[in-house]
């Protein structure tokens, strides 16, 4: 999948808080509620909701640019060390879609902080294996 929601269409404001802020294309600038938009930026197969936009997410993986060239095939964790960590699914700030897609990943000094940088808290469903 190109998006969490699927291929297409391209994100709007209606997929994911983004463009925000001063001059922004968007009416949403800071974080929001994770229902803070309509069923446009879910997926009801896998119920992934608003994983794209709103801020961007941390993941435990280091940055290594080539990376995926490298790594192993499946569920791939990242470099053992590295100077940023991983980042995914873009900011309410950020005005290019294409930082929203499941793929695009950027990196930053894990002590650095800005307001459209945070986290998600998962669990597994119940019953899942």
């Amino acid at each position: 999948m190109r998006f969490p929601w699927g291929a297409e269409p391209a994100p709007t404001c209606t997929h994911a808080v983004m463009a925000g802020g001063a001059g922004g294309a968007c009416p949403i600038d800071s974080t929001s509620e994770v229902d803070a938009l309509a069923v446009d930026g879910q997926n009801r197969v896998f119920w992934i909701e608003h994983l794209a936009g709103n801020v961007w997410e941390w993941t435990a993986d280091w940055y290594a640019e080539d990376w995926y060239a490298r790594s192993p095939a499946e569920n791939p964790t990242g470099p053992e060390t590295g100077e940023g960590r991983v980042q995914r699914g873009g900011g309410w700030s950020d005005e290019d879609p294409m930082t929203l897609r499941t793929t695009f990943r950027a990196q930053m000094d894990p002590t650095m902080k800005l307001a459209d940088i945070g986290f998600r808290c998962v669990a597994d469903a119940p019953g899942a294996p």
